[in-house]
């Protein structure tokens, strides 16, 4: 690749948020978009990395109020790339990037005992439930201690109502795992189970209180449908107790 087209490609992604507005805002995404899908990952993740640049964090750290979403610009575009970012394969290292650059800027000093951060920062984001989750597992990679503790309590203070609510009648919808892709969804599930079975960890929850909501899930992806929406990544997952064998021919699965 050139480096100097990744170069010019880096500075003119800097110019085009530096100068966003309401009224160059299509135009300004679109040429971003185009500019990160012709140059790849250096780009993608200066865009990241500028983007949070533009948010008030130390005003989200101290918990305020005075942030409006109506007069933010760069808040605007977080909130339009968030759904897919998080969908994507390297969206704990876009994301952890972004925040460990911020969190070396004097603007923001996290320590352990503030209370608050991430909630503020979620609800800023306007994430669903899910979406906090994923966010917030994602920032425990982390190279900042404070903010890796900020993540870990956090954790424990939303989990157990996650899965607990999960198992109600309308807890997919509630939580948003509707709208999460399926590659979000295995990636979400994936990082319950492993942080539930830390033996490191206190208990956040029951067997039984996870396992109903593995069989929710497992209403959601009904194992005879498994291929047919991409969803076979979470076979692993949901059915782990049933063998499964593919007919080459068919390419169906056979139990």
């Amino acid at each position: 690749m050139n480096l100097n087209a990744v170069s010019l490609a880096i500075a003119q992604i800097s110019f085009t948020l530096k100068s966003l507005s309401k009224k160059n805002f299509n135009s300004s995404t679109i040429e971003i978009a185009n500019l990160i899908s012709e140059h790849g990952f250096e780009v993608e993740r200066h865009f990241y990395r500028t983007l949070v640049t533009y948010l008030d964090l130390e005003s989200i750290e101290q918990n305020s109020t005075s942030i409006k979403r109506s007069e933010n610009i760069h808040l605007t575009y977080w909130l339009q790339e968030l759904p897919s970012l998080i969908s994507k394969s390297n969206f704990v290292t876009l994301i952890c990037y972004a925040f460990d650059t911020a969190g070396t800027q004097k603007s923001l000093k996290l320590s352990s005992h503030i209370n608050g951060f991430l909630t503020s920062l979620c609800k800023l984001f306007k994430l669903t439930r899910a979406q906090e989750l994923l966010f917030v597992f994602a920032l425990r990679n982390s190279i900042h201690t404070e903010l890796q503790q900020l993540t870990h309590e956090h954790i424990e203070q939303r989990l157990p109502d996650f899965i607990r609510i999960a198992s109600g009648d309308n807890g997919i919808n509630e939580l948003g795992l509707a709208e999460l892709s399926v590659e979000a969804v295995h990636s979400l599930v994936l990082l319950i189970q492993q942080y539930i079975s830390n033996e490191s960890i206190e208990p956040l929850t029951t067997t039984e209180d996870y396992e109903r909501f593995l069989d929710v899930l497992r209403k959601e992806y009904p194992r005879e449908r498994m291929g047919n929406n991409g969803s076979l990544i979470l076979l692993p997952l949901l059915y782990s107790s049933i063998t499964l064998s593919i007919d080459p021919s068919s390419n169906l699965l056979l139990s």
